[in-house]
């Protein structure tokens, strides 16, 4: 699955004005037939003010087409334009995939809570190295924990080469005492994932995001 991915860092102060724009793109996304669309924010760890809005991508000949804000007559379309430059101090983009097979995916419907996100660039020609490590000892450790939902998506444009996100969805803080840790999920297998890692990443980072239930929406049933 392909999924559009906007990194938004919403002015101070305007809050509340990038949550009538996120409730605005969701109404024009329903509209435009885009079967969900999420939005989560930086919680607790990370950087403050930074929201993620992602939404499903069926192919790229869908950005051939006029877009969502086709969707709004011309006094609304200045409306939307208003509350962009209000509350939006930047946004990026990135299309990223999941990689199923490094993956851990489960049919839930409802939305998901929180999610420890890690961004990863592994060293140039080692992508392959990277995704052995985490198909050989990570999975299988999130696998044992009990864990139903753990993504890893590779970037295909927006970002740097050789990108991978992963993101690990848990229902409450507690859960971090033990899923927020590689090295305790790992156990003795760590010093050798690390090892590998090491050998393959050249940069990394993590995060907590929570969702955000008013600014989003699911498929209907």
């Amino acid at each position: 699955q392909r999924i559009r991915l906007a990194e938004i860092h919403v002015r101070p102060g305007q809050t509340a004005d990038f949550e009538a724009l996120a409730k605005l793109a969701n109404e024009l996304s329903k509209k435009f037939g885009i079967p969900w669309r999420e939005t989560w924010s930086v919680s607790q760890f990370g950087e403050g003010g930074v929201y993620y809005a992602v939404s499903p991508v069926k192919n790229f000949a869908q950005f051939d087409e006029d877009g969502p804000l086709s969707k709004l007559s011309v006094e609304d379309r200045l409306s939307y334009a208003s509350l962009v430059r209000t509350a939006v101090e930047s946004a990026h983009y990135k299309l990223i995939e999941v990689a199923n097979e490094l993956s851990l995916q489960s049919d839930r419907k409802d939305l998901p809570k929180f999610a420890r996100v890690t961004v990863v660039h592994a060293l140039p020609g080692k992508g392959a190295e990277l995704e052995a490590a985490i198909k050989d000892l990570l999975l299988p450790a999130v696998k044992a924990a009990g864990v139903k939902d753990f993504w890893v998506h590779r970037t295909v444009v927006g970002g740097q080469i050789g990108e991978y996100t992963y993101v690990l969805l848990f229902d409450k803080c507690a859960d971090l005492d033990t899923l927020g840790s590689t090295q305790k999920l790992l156990g003795d297998n760590y010093g050798k994932y690390m090892g590998r890692v090491a050998a393959a990443v050249q940069t990394g980072e993590n995060m907590i995001i929570k969702v955000e239930p008013k600014l989003s929406y699911q498929p209907e049933q």
